[in-house]
């Protein structure tokens, strides 16, 4: 468990003032952070649960009915381990399992386990090599049978209650995946801490009074389950093991992945019944020298990015023809995911990485037993259970090839099926990635142009030829072409192929995407770049010759800046009507002052579009393009590289403008109407409240600042001819703004 006292103190104090409170009507007037991050959270679980509803009284695993595994994973524990161990030996609850893990301890610790392996034959000793707290548990937990899961420290107690009272917990409430209670604080040697601040109440108690929900615990750097804890076999073996990249942050990662996908709540007891333990060794005591509570900002990011590929479609493979596979694939298309076929998972791709795609195998329950000779790509084999369960009607069987362990499930229908598999899978997508940013990273290229299209043009062509044209080196770059039509005969692959032939000294990499949305296609371009610094360019830009030269010595010069955008200029042979002066930037041009590096000053000044270059490491750190932003086929909004703006802030990278990378922006003359401008323009003003609501913009807009901004909107009309450009871009931001309106005043009630 990791805290900051002092930290928390307060903020546990004021939380449980409100909790206390909360029915008061006081409450409503209170505008403060913690509500909008509250919102954000219950926003994200509406529209999970709406999409992907998963039932526990739907799913059952492998496990022995009502036996509680709990695991101790230990290094040096000598002097404290004995009364951990007893604490669990006396529980009142009789039918649990003990898996201590001995990770690579130097003193007698491992001696002290084999004692008490000797004594109780529900204990079992694993012994190995010092591989830090995720990997001892993940360990311990690859071996347990239970129905329930519990870990705890070797310097910390149960009270004899503890496990009686979660069981009953999780027993009372079949849809709960993960319950915690509350706890008391004591010193080295098991006096009660007071006055310590955390969540304490009554004051002076020692008490550890955890917050009443978990609507936080994703969003705000504090985690608030603590180290009293229960959870299902089932969620232990969907989400997995532990991140061996969080070590001193290993619980609260896990607790926020299963918040994201389950239900997790506070017991309804008051009573503390654990015994968490502050001394000088423990963990928490060094939480400055560990940077446990400094590194805290790391996770919101990458949750952040996980809530939103959690809610994102994916890319599936359905084998076998029966009735359920096509219903299964209904389902998938219906969800907004996208089914592909044998042809293209043979000839559509090229580069594009397969384990991201979700192969399924639907098979007669005669061939589950030889599941293994199936093929090796596929990662999930199911068949109809009426033979083992009357209630559940559907059996899966995970390939251990991929989940490093083989695990089966009986699942009671199909949306229930669609629902479980969809998130195992991006558990292990997101395991993947978070590999990918973990790893020291090697870059075989100095830059990679991500060039993202779904059609083949005129303004295509002269941006390839651009890109071929450059000013460097052709070893010094690699063009990432990423095909988003989603047509299985694509017109441009063989595009691409001409244009290859044409210039073989430049590096190439075709990539298809077929789930549309220029923020998908941007992602994968991202993730099998193999440059240093990835800049996006759109199709219907043509690069200055010295694009990539600027491009990477602006970085090189430049080391404490992860974002670097560019001057976009409109080109056109003869300026259209609907152009007005002052209305360029609703086709996108970006255009900078003077000819000198700056660093952008705020939100306004923030580099989008066309010429957006960041380095690639980091964008991978913060998870790349939210895919709920960006421009998908007739949707004008963007957003999604402010949004990376925002986040590069957040972990202390700046933003800056260089004006001497310049691309020129060739719009399609029937682009330019006064459609788009109202389109464009609505858009922004959604997109821009969006990022506020989204919290990745500092909320500043308040119902009078809303008002105040449209009664400035419909004076400033009058000055404009009736439907002329500038009048029709007031019109539809007046229109965008009422909406922002109507959608705050629905929030707040």
């Amino acid at each position: 468990m990791n805290i900051n006292k002092k930290y928390l103190g307060v903020i546990g104090l004021f939380r449980e003032f409100l909790n206390s409170f909360k029915n008061f009507a006081f409450k409503e007037n209170i505008k403060t952070l913690f509500n909008m991050y509250e919102r954000k959270f219950l926003e994200y679980k509406k529209n999970r649960n709406n999409l992907y509803y998963l039932k526990f009284s739907d799913i059952s695993c492998q496990c022995v009915e009502g036996l509680v595994s709990v695991v101790i994973p230990v290094y040096n524990g000598s002097g404290l381990i004995e009364k951990s161990i007893e604490s669990v030996l006396k529980q009142s609850y009789k039918n649990f399992e003990l898996i201590v893990v001995n990770d690579g301890s130097t003193d007698n610790t491992f001696e002290i386990l084999k004692k008490y392996e000797k004594i109780d034959h529900r204990i079992t000793v694993l012994n190995q090599k010092n591989e830090k707290i995720p990997r001892a548990l993940s360990k311990g937990f690859s071996v347990v049978k239970g129905e329930f899961y519990t870990w705890t420290s070797s310097d910390n107690i149960m009270k004899n209650n503890f496990l009686e009272k979660m069981v009953q917990e999780l027993v009372n409430d079949s849809e709960c995946a993960m319950v915690y209670a509350n706890m008391k604080l004591i010193d080295a040697k098991g006096k009660i801490l007071r006055g310590h601040g955390w969540y304490e109440y009554p004051m002076a108690s020692g008490n550890v009074i955890l917050p009443s929900d978990t609507l936080q615990l994703n969003t705000q750097a504090n985690n608030t389950i603590g180290a009293a804890f229960m959870y299902r076999a089932i969620v232990g073996k969907m989400i997995g093991d532990y991140s061996p990249y969080k070590y001193t942050l290993e619980d609260y990662d896990y607790w926020m992945k299963i918040n994201s996908l389950f239900k997790i709540k506070h017991v309804s007891f008051f009573e503390p019944i654990y015994y968490y333990r502050m001394h000088q060794k423990s963990l928490t005591s060094q939480d400055k020298e560990l940077g446990i509570t400094k590194n805290r900002y790391k996770l919101m990011v990458l949750d952040d990015f996980r809530r939103d590929f959690f809610l994102s479609p994916i890319l599936w493979y359905i084998k076998g023809e029966c009735k359920n596979s096509q219903e299964f694939r209904n389902i998938i298309a219906k969800k907004g995911h996208v089914c592909i076929n044998e042809k293209q998972l043979k000839d559509f791709y090229f580069t594009y990485d397969l384990k991201n795609i979700c192969v399924v195998n639907f098979i007669n329950s005669e061939e589950m037993n030889n599941f293994e000779k199936k093929g090796f790509s596929t990662e999930f084999f199911v068949s109809e259970n009426s033979k083992i369960d009357n209630y559940y009607k559907f059996f899966v069987q995970i390939n251990h090839n991929f989940f490093k362990e083989k695990i089966c499930f009986k699942i009671g229908d199909l949306n229930s099926l669609f629902s479980f598999i969809d998130a195992k899978k991006k558990i292990f997508i997101l395991n993947r990635f978070e590999s990918k940013i973990e790893s020291d990273s090697v870059f075989f290229r100095k830059l990679s142009v991500i060039l993202c299209t779904h059609k083949k043009s005129s303004q295509l062509i002269e941006c390839l030829n651009s890109l071929c044209k450059q000013s460097v080196e052709a070893s010094v770059y690699e063009i990432v072409f990423v095909d988003n039509s989603c047509k299985e005969e694509s017109e441009l692959k063989n595009f691409f192929n001409e244009i290859k032939c044409k210039n073989l000294d430049i590096n190439f990499k075709y990539i298809s995407m077929p789930i549309q949305g220029l923020s998908y296609a941007r992602n994968v371009g991202l993730w099998n770049a193999s440059g240093e610094i990835v800049l996006y360019i759109d199709d219907d830009a043509i690069a200055d010759t010295k694009l990539i030269e600027e491009t990477y010595d602006c970085f090189s010069k430049n080391k404490k800046d992860g974002i670097i955008g560019g001057q976009i200029i409109l080109k056109y042979d003869e300026r259209p009507e609907v152009l007005e002066e002052g209305l360029e930037p609703l086709w996108s041009e970006f255009v900078l002052k003077g000819d000198e590096y700056s660093k952008a000053k705020n939100y306004g000044s923030f580099p989008y579009g066309a010429n957006f270059a960041a380095r690639t490491k980091l964008l991978r750190q913060i998870g790349g393009f939210r895919v709920s932003y960006g421009r998908k086929l007739d949707n004008y909004a963007g957003g999604e590289e402010i949004a990376a703006c925002f986040l590069m802030e957040s972990i202390g990278m700046g933003i800056g403008l260089n004006p001497k990378s310049i691309v020129y922006h060739c719009v399609d003359r029937s682009r330019y109407t006064l459609k788009h401008i109202y389109k464009t323009a609505f858009s922004g003003v959604i997109t821009a409240y969006r990022l506020r609501k989204d919290l990745y913009a500092p909320f500043d807009w308040s119902e009078n600042v809303i008002l105040n901004k449209v009664k400035y909107l419909k004076y400033s009309l009058s000055k404009y001819q009736f439907r002329s450009p500038g009048y029709i871009k007031i019109k539809a931001e007046i229109a965008a703004y009422e909406n922002v309106l109507k959608d705050m005043r629905c929030v707040n009630t």
